[in-house]
């Protein structure tokens, strides 16, 4: 199994709490958003195998004055949702990353939107779960170059990223990078965690 995600990828010990209202307007396209589990059951399997608390990888980006959220995720396909609504709904569960220079954010996020509709990859979720019970004996995923686009949420972002000039991990295909590879510092800056104010704004 991978236990790539070693310590300098966890989330950081002093977090920064940011009511989301009031810090939207410092957030820009191409900054990453990695949320830890809300104990259902997909995220808990996920947690187990990468030995990271971080369970979900997306980005965030502009479309006019709203804020949005790119992403892949377990049930649905690859789509776009307001990043307000996924902040309302698991408050200080997010944490925002920004990806140090030299990077294309605005790439990054048109390969993101260029690949909603992608069917979600359940197979990457099963390599994971086999790798933690079998070890080194399972092979390890690789990109499928029949796929326009990777279809789980992390190797999706990274893909984006790989786009935008910048990854966590140059040695490893897509399908091998997992939540917590994104937070890397060497990778990306850590700037907040999102909190719900309910008197605060939506989009």
């Amino acid at each position: 199994m991978n236990r790539s995600c070693n310590p300098a990828c966890a989330r950081p010990a002093a977090a920064r709490p940011a009511v989301y209202s009031a810090y939207r307007r410092y957030l820009r396209t191409g900054d990453i958003a990695l949320a830890r589990s809300d104990g259902r059951w997909p995220d808990r399997l996920i947690a187990w195998g990468t030995g990271s608390p971080y369970v979900h990888a997306t980005m965030i980006g502009w479309c006019g004055d709203v804020l949005m959220l790119a992403e892949a995720r377990q049930w649905r396909e690859s789509h776009l949702v307001t990043l307000s609504s996924q902040v309302k709904r698991w408050p200080g569960l997010y944490d925002v990353y920004r990806v140090h220079r030299p990077f294309r954010p605005r790439t990054a996020w048109n390969t993101m939107v260029r690949a909603s509709g992608t069917p979600y990859g359940w197979g990457q979720l099963l390599a994971v779960a086999l790798g933690k019970l079998f070890g080194p004996r399972m092979p390890r995923p690789e990109n499928d170059p029949a796929e326009d686009y990777p279809r789980d949420c992390s190797a999706l972002v990274n893909f984006a990223c790989r786009a935008g000039g910048r990854v966590p991990r140059s040695e490893l295909p897509d399908a091998q990078v997992e939540p917590g590879h994104l937070a890397d510092p060497a990778f990306a800056r850590y700037l907040c965690t999102l909190v719900w104010d309910e008197e605060g704004m939506g989009d």
